[in-house]
Formats: structure tokens, sequence, C-alpha cells
């Protein structure tokens, strides 16, 4: 009898359950463990050494595929295993094949309201025929196949595509903050079932609140432009790429381009097409095109995100990554970010497009200076004949409501941050823990009637320069755009002439592990977003820390780190359990927070070993585990 390491699918152990068991199998079998009294499912990861009683039943062989028991083994020693996800994963290798229709006839007239509606869809994109749709559209699908106005495309599941869903449109089966966090997002479906719950997704789906993206930007089959110039040596700068993409595509290599959004992968598509160079477009649907691309030993040009790199890809040759470098992108799932370095073959040559702009920066004192004095700062600057960018990183009206008779600040009950003002749903609410209240008539301390917004918050912008804020990428074409770091998710297709940075000291000073770090990478984004020849202001109230920290960025980073005793790469975990006392191993503990809503302890917690040795004794007693890597 063999011995085998086995991913249980235990959600009350949590998710990264694993145990040993006997038994003859082989990696990727689904099989049944007897363990303590209790048959679970899971997966066989690996064979082992350790001594155990458990026995296990094979249900179904082969059920994960097994470049995913690779890819799960190579973090298996220092991460914990989402074995739930690892589930849904074989699910999803041995699904049915998926079929779509596709319009056929363009110039056919709709009669009825079904078929003017199931056109309407159509002419969008390919639909699947799921059984919500056949029970909607079945007579109208029927008779369009019998006159020839759809055709069929049956895509065979030949390789693990992890769908993507928006959120469309507000329903009572979504919660507000929820709506409002999320909407128009395109994430991964398992998301959504985990926050939401499996039949609320189909409810959704069948309200077509919540819609499934299927989107085909380009087959293989366009020609290459000859006339573009040749580049053979690594680019630096955006404008460099596609030359030497070129130069990849006519060797015949296979090459992955990494953007740390979709949309911006979706903006550098359609600028790629227009060098005529052939691109598929991985947005997380499943594609006959991208299925090609998998399989294919030749050469092509894959453009996605860093989960695009969990393909089951033939050959690869190339993996570049654009505006972040490979250790500082990851990949994330529903509880866990994953290192993007971790997933990466070790055959495939990784490059990173880091452009360095030339921009300057000038730093603006608003040392002694108010709330109002600020914004009417802001409001002399503006001016309609330049395009600018207001970057304002701090949601709502103001970050926080502060009594002026005894300085009371409004805090949460539950975490104790302070509470935002957002003055669109006239409400408080608190960003960290997610709790909802109204605004107070009077202060809570001393009854005083003179409560009032303090902080800066991006609808407070938005009021004293009569602009809307960034809400979709059409907005991009306005000569002034107000937006929080959302306005990096886009490839900036017209430069600005001037860029201002306002929410500096309150990013500073926000509760994240490095907050120096994601300054200096704003920094860099909005000089990448604004002309060589304009420049990037930054409204601070500390001008001195901020010319240390553009000087010698890198060497104040690199020195918080070993302040907090880690080497140059950490583990930063952050859990939640139901137990008060947990025993760490190595580790820097903050906590416990107690949450009375969910009734649970929150631990924060620093260590150079890896997760999973830290946790090794609590690890049975942790119902939420998340962790970040720097």
């Amino acid at each position: 009898m063999h011995r085998w390491l086995v991913a249980l699918n235990n959600r009350q152990l949590g998710d990264a359950s694993l145990t040993t068991a006997e038994g003859e199998a082989s990696p990727g079998d689904l099989v049944r463990v007897t363990l303590h009294g209790r048959k679970l499912k899971g997966i066989v990861l690996k064979e082992t050494d350790t001594r155990t009683s458990h026995t296990f039943e094979i249900l179904e062989s082969n059920y994960a595929p097994s470049w995913l028991i690779w890819q799960c083994l190579q973090v298996l020693e220092e991460y914990p295993i989402n074995c739930f996800e690892l589930l849904e994963l074989g699910k999803n290798w041995k699904e049915r094949p998926r079929t779509f229709i596709q319009l056929k006839a363009f110039n056919y007239v709709p009669v009825g309201t079904k078929e003017k509606e199931l056109v309407k869809l159509l002419r969008e994109k390919p639909l699947e025929l799921t059984n919500a749709v056949m029970r909607k559209f079945k007579v109208q699908i029927e008779s369009f196949l019998s006159l020839g106005i759809v055709e069929k495309v049956v895509v065979p599941p030949a390789s693990y595509a992890l769908t993507y869903a928006r959120l469309e449109k507000p329903s009572l089966f979504v919660p507000n903050h929820l709506y409002e966090k999320f909407a128009h997002r395109p994430l991964p479906l398992i998301f959504w079932k985990k926050l939401l719950g499996h039949w609320t997704v189909e409810k959704l789906k069948e309200e077509e609140a919540l819609i499934l993206e299927l989107h085909v930007l380009s087959s293989m089959k366009l020609p290459v432009d000859r006339n573009m110039p040749r580049q053979e040596k690594p680019p630096t700068t955006l404008e460099e790429l596609p030359p030497y993409l070129r130069n990849l595509l006519e060797k015949g290599e296979k090459t992955l381009l990494v953007f740390p959004s979709l949309q911006m992968a979706r903006g550098f598509a359609r600028e790629i097409l227009k060098h005529k160079l052939p691109a598929i477009l991985d947005s997380g649907g499943y594609t006959r095109f991208l299925q090609e691309a998998c399989s294919s030993k030749g050469g092509g040009l894959i453009i996605g995100t860093p989960r695009s790199v969990l393909r089951p890809w033939n050959n690869l040759m190339h993996i570049i990554t654009v505006f972040e470098k490979p250790e500082d992108l990851a990949i994330r799932t529903a509880s866990q970010r994953l290192p993007l370095s971790k997933f990466i073959p070790k055959d495939t040559q990784v490059h990173a497009v880091y452009p360095q702009p030339t921009t300057k920066v000038q730093l603006v004192s608003m040392a002694g200076r108010k709330d109002v004095e600020v914004l009417a700062y802001i409001k002399g600057v503006h001016d309609p004949t330049k395009r600018q960018l207001f970057l304002v990183n701090r949601l709502g009206f103001s970050t926080s409501v502060q009594c002026k008779n005894c300085g009371y600040i409004l805090t949460c009950p539950e975490c104790g941050t302070p509470l935002r003002y957002h003055r669109r749903s006239k409400r408080l609410e608190c960003h960290r823990c997610g709790y909802i209240a109204s605004i107070p008539d009077k202060c809570p301390r001393c009854e005083s009637l003179s409560l009032e917004p303090s902080g800066l918050g991006i609808e407070r912008l938005e009021l004293q320069l009569g602009k809307k804020v960034l809400r979709s990428v059409k907005d991009l074409d306005h000569d002034t755009v107000i937006s929080t770091t959302k306005v990096f998710r886009y490839l900036p297709k017209r430069t600005f002439d001037e860029s201002y940075y306002i929410s500096v000291d309150a990013d500073l000073s926000s509760p994240v592990l490095i907050p120096e770090k994601k300054f200096l990478r704003n920094i860099n984004y909005l000089k990448v977003w604004t002309k060589t020849e304009g420049y990037v202001f930054v409204l601070s109230r500390d001008i001195e820390r901020l010319k240390s920290l553009i000087n010698e960025g890198e060497s104040i980073i690199t020195e918080n780190v070993k302040q907090m005793g880690l080497p140059p790469f950490g583990h930063y975990i952050e859990l939640e359990s139901s137990e008060q006392q947990l025993s760490f191993i190595d580790a820097v503990v903050w906590g416990p927070v107690y949450y009375p809503r969910k009734k649970t302890y929150k631990y924060f917690l620093i260590s150079a070993n890896p997760p999973k040795a830290v946790l090794k004794e609590a690890l049975t007693k942790i119902s939420f585990v998340s962790f970040d890597t720097f």
C-alpha cells in the first residue's frame, strides 16, 4: 500500500486541509477519505513517507490535470493550498463541451419582443446555450437555427478556464455596499459564488444582472505588418514593445504579455491590432482561439493578466510583464494572493517592461492649511483649457467626521477605524470591516451639534470643481479627470498636461504593510500619465518626508523591511479564527482584534518563515487566511 498526500474539501477545518492516507492511486485522482469517522472528498497530490491510519477509495481517476497538481505542489512548501478551489478547478477540467450560438445573418429583421432581445444579445457577442437561455429563448433559437440565421459553435474542454463575470446592474440579491464596491468589475465566477452563494449567482444570471464574459478580440490569421521596424533587444518602454513582439512572432516563438489589469490588456490589444500583429486577448472566457493558442506548438501572441499564466500553454517561450516587475505581480484567488513567480515555468524567459518616464515632480507645501484652504488652492489651479488629472485615493466625501467642539472623531464600534462620510448615500461607512451607520444629529460625547467632515475625499473634490469622477474608460476623453487609483487600470490614450496627487498624507498613513512602496508606485504611474514637458504636483503637509522618499525610495523601503525583522522577502499573514488563544511559530503578532458581528478574532502576523510553518499548530482552527509577500 502506498501513502499519499491528499488535499481535502473540508471547509470546517479551513480551505487548506491536508492529510495522509493509504491506498492505490495516482496524482490527480478524486478520492473519498475516511477521517475521524467522517467521509470527505479530496484530490491526491503526491506520494509521501508519513505514517497514517487513514484510508481512501477512488471516486474518479485523473480528475484534476497533471499541470494543475504540479503548480499546487510548487507552492505547497510555503503556502496553504485552497482545497475547495482546487476541487472547483478539477470540476471545470471535466466540464462538458460548451455550446455557443453566433449571428450569421446580420440583415435579419426580428419580429417579436423576444426575437428582438435575442438578436440584440447576439450582435454584442456569442451567446452560450445555458439552461436559463434555453428556457427563455428555446422557440426563437430553434426557429433561427432552422432558417440559418444563427450557427452553433461547440467548444471542447481542452484546457482549464476560470470564467469571469461582471455585475452589470443592481439587484435585490446583492447588498448596496457590495454593488458599489464590485460593480462592473470582471471577477472570477468562483469569487461571486463564494461571496454571494451558488443559488444567488444562478438567480443573478437569470435576471441578467451577472454577465459571463466571452471576448474574442482577434484570430491568429491576421497578417504581420512587414513595414514595421525590427527590434531584437528587450524593450524598456511601451513604444518599443510592438517592434519587439513582431520580431518574436517572425521567429515563431509563443509570447505571453501580462498586464496588471484586464482594462490595460484590452487597451493594448486594440492598439497592437493597428500594427497588424496577430493577438488573442485572454479575458477569462474560454474561446476556440484560446484553445488553439494553448495547444499549438508554433508561435503566437497572447495578451492577458497574471491569471493567464495558469493556462496549460504548449511551448511558451517568453513572458513579458508590463508596468510591474514580475516579483510585484500576484495571482489572486478567492482567499489567497499567490506570487506570480511561483507559477512561471522554468524554461520560460521572463522580462519586464517597466517604463521610467522623465516627467518632473514638484512638491507643493500645504503645511498649516485647513481642508477648505486646500480645496480653494485646487480650484485656483484648475484650468479648463489644460488636460488635468486630480488623484484622490480616498472614497467618499471625507475621511472622517469630527466634532469641532470637543474634537471627538466618530469611529467604528467593531474595529475602531474612523468612519468615512459618503455624501451620495448619506451614511457613514467603515472601509475596514464594512460597518454602516447613519449620520448622528449630535456628538455622542458632548452632545454638540458641531459635527463637520474632516479630510479630503473624492466626492468633496467633485463638488468643489463641479466635475464628475471617473466611472468608465470613456470619461478619460474629458480634459479634467478626477479619480482614485482606478485610473491606473487603463492605458493612457492621451497624456495629461498636469497631474495633482492630493491624498498623499492619507495614503502614507494608511494601515498597509509598506505604504511608501504604494506611494512610489502611484508617483511612477502619474509620470506615465503626464506629458514629458508637464509636471506632477504632489500636495502634502510634510514636504521633507516626501523629498527623502522620492530621492531614496528603494533604500527607505529596504530599511523598513529590516526594522520589521524581515529578510528582503518575507510574509505578511492576515487570518480570522473563532479561537481567541492561538499559538504561532517565530512570528510578530498583532491582535487579536474582536469582531462582534462575526463573533471572530482577527490576527495580523509578520514572519520570515513560510506561512505553512507559522500556522502549523493553528491551521485546523482558522476559517480565513490571506497573505502577501514582499
